[in-house]
């Protein structure tokens, strides 16, 4: 059980109950988690322990990313300048349906890669239909994951027909593949957490969902749900069933305190108190809403459900939908959205930034071990190269990271595992993993017949 010090770090922000910021701190940590977080010059004996020099380091809890979808990484550019429906049918089904278990592995490897690189050490997958090659890599590469099989069984909605090579499934088929993987996910063990994932809620029905409802709380796992997404959805609910996305989830009894709802951009006064009430957690994703058009921040109430005490986190998206996988960018575009679209300087202060990418999202997960830097949690770190053009002069720590940093970790830990340090990669080979994901790209970008979507409007010369 060797023992890795970190020393005179510039500042370590712990998210701790305190909400210590420490200047000129340490991090004392083995495999089996935090032994020491404080000031430099109150630690104890450093016998036998590897030293790290901390200087012109920023120390946070390692970042948890509550809503990506790995799977959809060699998808970057197939997204853009269209719809809601014509991005979910037509392009989002199109990719998966000509995606391989190959392209599935390499997609998450990419991914995988990028939130490392973002400081990212925790994410939560929301669902696709290989969950096993996804877990796989995540062990394979350190991170911790939470993973669920993508569960859907209406393939024919308001808003259009799924592509007809995008096979189809029964209830009755879901719950048992949904099932079959939390077991199996389990039997592994590790860094994996399973959990049932329903990435379109509009392709879910009333009996799915409640057979997916009773299956969580069979298994113990927790639900990830897309909903409430963009006006699309949120007039196509009201049009099929006469409620909103959210009253939809409740009405399921997929609702609770176990339950992490990505976006929920488009509530209605009614949702509301239903998600605070429930202590569901909602998972923002900023840079979907700014890319695809949704007007999630504008039209969410974010803001007014944290003042409210529901639990709010913090998601990228995918490469398909936001284009980068990066949850620390996600502080500013939250941060910085939430003030202009409300004309309002004060909101959204960068604390309450990092809380939603720290403790909120540890909260969401059921993870007391994660979310924050102290003694006996997890040493789970992510360290930001803070004397950087970027970064100085650095007066107030929290607001150059949620404002100013360009982003990009310099050191990643997880579970006493560097797998970042000083920029450098320890965990994978990033040469193959960038030119396999070009390679798979163009030959799936041509198979699904969505490379004519990712070409530019001016005159290429080839």
């Amino acid at each position: 059980m060797a023992k890795t010090i970190i020393k005179n770090i510039d500042w370590v922000i712990t998210v701790d109950e305190g909400r210590r910021v420490i200047s000129d701190g340490a991090i004392a940590f083995t495999d089996s988690g935090l032994t020491f977080v404080g000031k430099t010059s109150d630690l104890g004996s450093e016998d036998g322990a590897e030293i790290v020099d901390g200087r012109g380091l920023l120390a946070v809890p390692g970042l948890i990313d509550t809503s990506v979808a790995v799977a959809q990484q060699l998808g970057r550019g197939l997204g853009d300048l269209c719809d809601l429906p014509k991005y979910r049918l037509e392009r989002v089904f199109g990719y998966e349906a000509a995606l391989t278990s190959d392209d599935a592995r390499w997609a998450a490897r990419h991914c995988i890669l990028e939130m490392i690189r973002a400081g990212t050490t925790t994410f939560v997958d929301t669902g696709s239909r290989f969950p096993a090659e996804i877990a796989e890599v995540s062990k394979e590469m350190g991170v911790r994951g939470v993973v669920g099989r993508a569960c859907q069984d209406i393939f024919e909605t308001a808003m259009g027909e799924c592509p007809s090579d995008l096979a189809r499934e029964t209830v009755g088929e879901v719950i048992a593949r949904a099932e079959k993987w939390i077991k199996a996910a389990r039997i592994a063990g590790g860094l994996i957490t399973p959990c049932i994932a329903i990435p379109w809620l509009a392709g879910c029905s009333q009996d799915l969902g409640a057979a997916l409802a009773d299956l969580a709380k069979r298994e113990g796992v927790i639900i990830v749900v897309s909903a409430a997404a963009s006006r699309d959805e949120a007039v196509m609910s009201r049009m099929s069933y006469g409620q909103t996305e959210v009253e939809r989830v409740a009405q399921m009894d997929l609702l609770g305190k176990g339950t992490i709802v990505s976006h929920a951009g488009w509530t209605g006064p009614s949702d509301l108190p239903l998600l605070q009430r429930s202590r569901a957690t909602v998972a923002c994703c900023p840079s979907m809403s700014h890319r695809l058009g949704t007007g999630a921040l504008e039209y969410g109430r974010y803001p007014e459900l944290l003042a409210f005490g529901a639990n709010v986190t913090l998601g990228s998206g995918s490469a398909m939908a936001s284009n980068f996988v990066d949850v620390a960018r996600q502080l500013y575009l939250f941060s910085g959205g939430n003030k202009t679209f409300r004309l309002d300087a004060t909101a959204t202060r960068p604390e309450a930034a990092v809380e939603m990418a720290t403790v909120r999202a540890a909260e969401a997960l059921g993870r007391p071990d994660l979310g924050s830097l102290e003694a006996g949690k997890k040493a789970d770190i992510t360290l930001f190269r803070c004397t950087t053009a970027d970064w100085v002069p650095l007066i107030h720590p929290i607001q150059n990271l949620a404002f100013s940093s360009r982003g990009g970790a310099d050191t990643v830990i997880v579970d006493g595992r560097i797998l970042l340090k000083h920029g450098k990669l320890a965990s994978c080979d990033e040469t193959e993993i960038l030119a396999q994901s070009q390679t798979r790209a163009e030959a799936l970008a041509e198979r699904s017949n969505l490379a004519r979507f990712a070409q530019p409007s001016w005159t290429v010369v080839a």
